[in-house]
């Protein structure tokens, strides 16, 4: 019998994780809260049916839901004797908010990659294999999504892919993850290079894959003075750790795109970030600076609302581009990555 993973709560990444759950290994359920239940289309689990045996993965707080409901789920599951997940980004956010559960959340699990940092006089490895880098114009841009879709659509045709996923989740699907080492403030931008690529040849030694797949999480520049998004920090450490061959750049929901715009972020990727951009894919997540809270407002749009749109392309865009709900177009994108990546594959 399958471990059943139940997912708390339901958000638009669990929800992600929920529909590709047969990528895992393991039964996969959502567990919304009260209020979600009328909204919530997919098969969902009652807090009654949940059982001691169940695992509890603690989701990201990307809604922005009151946080109390998080910790006492948590300490109630640890009670039980349950076993109970939280991701790193979420386990720093608890810990801030409630200091005096320390000892709950410090029995919970991380969802983190396990690995030992090595310092010192470090050399840069080679790495032989194809890599495709997903990278976000935004935080809340469908980088997960797209890595999973372009991750499905390598294996069906055949390739071995290993993938080292942006989002935390995709431990769940048996994917690697972004380390934490490349968020701890003791490492200089240097060391983390030297890191995240030795981490890299680690798993392209150990696996063997025909295509890699790495999702950078985060953004790719400032959004302002007040949304800096790390100066790009993880994306540039990345980008100097390893050589992509290609790379699909996601962006929030617009109606219409200009050539010089997708020039400039090209430019951008490839100078900044030694990154060749060779598709684009529109999220369904439309964002909006919000002046009085000084950070962004994300509002993720319904399936059948960006259906609805044509996405207007203006000025000859060569590169293919396409909203990520787009199934055909989509799968036009990856083919052509694909179709990019043929030569490199065949020669590994």
């Amino acid at each position: 019998m399958k471990e059943r993973i139940v997912l708390f709560p339901y958000t638009y990444d669990s929800k992600i994780l929920y529909e590709n759950r047969e990528l895992g290994k393991k039964e996969i359920k959502l567990l919304p809260f009260k209020e979600q239940k009328e909204i919530v289309k997919e098969d969902i689990i009652e807090i009654t049916e949940v059982k001691q045996k169940d695992s509890m993965v603690i989701c990201d707080n990307i809604h922005q839901f009151k946080l109390e409901p998080y910790i006492e789920k948590i300490e109630k599951c640890i009670k039980n004797g349950q076993m109970v997940y939280v991701t790193p980004l979420m386990k720093r956010v608890l810990q801030k908010e409630f200091p005096e559960k320390e000892v709950f959340l410090n029995a919970a699990q991380i969802l983190e990659e396990n690995c030992i940092i090595k310092k010192g006089n470090l050399v840069k490895k080679t790495i032989s294999v194809p890599i495709i880098t997903c990278v976000g114009i935004n935080e809340n841009s469908d980088k997960f999504l797209m890595e999973i879709e372009t991750y499905k659509k390598f294996t069906e045709n055949g390739c071995k892919c290993s993938v080292i996923s942006s989002n935390s989740l995709g431990m769940i699907l048996g994917f690697h993850v972004i380390p934490e080492f490349m968020y701890d403030e003791q490492l200089n931008l240097e060391q983390k290079i030297f890191c995240f690529n030795h981490f890299v040849k680690s798993i392209v030694d150990e696996e063997e894959p025909d295509v890699l797949i790495i999702g950078i999480p985060g953004a790719i520049l400032p959004m302002n003075k007040y949304i800096t998004n790390h100066f790009s920090e993880v994306a540039l450490a990345i980008g100097n750790a390893v050589e992509a061959d290609a790379a699909i750049m996601t962006l929030n929901y617009v109606k219409e795109m200009n050539k010089e715009f997708l020039d400039e972020l090209c430019n951008l990727a490839k100078y900044k970030l030694n990154m060749p951009i060779e598709i684009f894919a529109i999220s369904s997540q439309r964002i909006s600076f919000n002046s009085e809270d000084r950070a962004l407002d994300v509002l993720y749009l319904e399936k059948e609302f960006v259906e609805k749109e044509k996405l207007q392309i203006k000025d000859g865009i060569e590169k293919p581009i396409f909203y990520v709900i787009d199934q055909q177009g989509r799968e036009k994108g990856i083919g052509y990555l694909m179709n990019i990546l043929s030569g490199n594959i065949e020669a590994i």
